[in-house]
């Protein structure tokens, strides 16, 4: 779980569903560190946890689910925390400096 004003790097930004660009103007982009605004938990399993990030703001969208419009968030398993990336780019520099 994250926690606003905490550091995320995106991991993954393969979007490959076409919605994606009707409901976001703004995407997040692989390697790049963002400040978490809000963190949305899953919703019955339905929807996956979201992230609202600072530097990253789309329009509203109508969302039933949730009686009216509301800002789309990003799946959070598109982001790690940036002391985990951090550790995980060490991890794998000691490994390609060992070859």
């Amino acid at each position: 779980m994250f926690k606003p004003g905490q550091k995320v790097v995106c991991v993954s930004d393969a979007f490959t569903n076409p919605q994606t660009h009707v409901h976001f103007q703004q995407l997040p982009k692989y390697g790049e560190e963002y400040t978490v605004r809000e963190y949305k938990p899953s919703v019955l399993g339905f929807y996956p946890a979201r992230l609202l990030v600072v530097e990253l703001v789309n329009k509203p969208i109508y969302q039933p689910m949730f009686g009216g419009k509301v800002e789309p968030g990003f799946d959070a398993s598109r982001f790690i925390s940036v002391e985990e990336f951090n550790t995980l780019k060490g991890e794998l520099d000691a490994m390609m400096n060992a070859f």
